[in-house]
């Protein structure tokens, strides 16, 4: 009554589909149907949980912003006296927003790096250890799939990187702000 075919992970399920259709042209009561139509329950959840990702990894990067913005803003802050000696002593406002955007990629490195090293360690707990089961009349798996793809990892970074580093431009802009003559105190 049926007839399961698996192909290639990297095949055209769609362009498979067509190609055993043709074959089936001559007898009328066989038809090909691909797993997406046989199934639309789980790749709608699947679809689902993609939505997921999206929505937490921007709210993620919105906290990540948010936090260093503050971070930013306080050590500019905090430093307004030496931002008015150096600008008193002729550094450009250039020159010093370069130093706090160069601090903000450090710190955001750091971080990163640290993000990456503790995620992957817990996703390799998760995946050689059964530490997280699921029900499978609910979720259709016994355990959560894992697969940490290098390449998405590193466009994920580069682009974290890039958007906290351009966020960044705005609030290094009260450096042109501070004048040395008001900020700078003799004791």
């Amino acid at each position: 009554s049926e007839l399961e075919i698996h192909i290639a992970p990297d095949a055209n399920i769609e362009a498979t589909q067509f190609t055993i259709q043709d074959h089936l042209k001559g007898y009328p009561n066989f038809s090909a149907i691909n797993v997406k139509e046989h199934y639309p329950q789980v790749f709608s959840w699947l679809d689902m949980l993609d939505l997921n990702a999206w929505v937490i990894l921007i709210l993620m990067l919105g906290v990540a912003i948010f936090t260093m913005t503050s971070g930013i803003l306080i050590i500019i802050l905090e430093k307004a006296q030496t931002i008015g000696v150096l600008s008193a002593l002729g550094a450009s406002n250039k020159q010093l927003r370069h130093i706090f955007l160069n601090l903000a990629f450090r710190i955001t490195l750091r971080a990163i790096i640290i993000g990456n090293i503790i995620s992957i360690v817990i996703l390799m707990i998760i995946k050689h250890t059964d530490l997280i089961t699921l029900d499978p009349s609910t979720y259709y798996v016994e355990r959560i799939p894992i697969s940490i793809e290098p390449l998405h990892l590193l466009v994920t970074n580069l682009l974290t990187i890039i958007i906290i580093l351009a966020a960044l431009l705005v609030p290094t802009h009260i450096i042109s702000k501070i004048q040395p003559s008001k900020v700078i105190k003799f004791d």
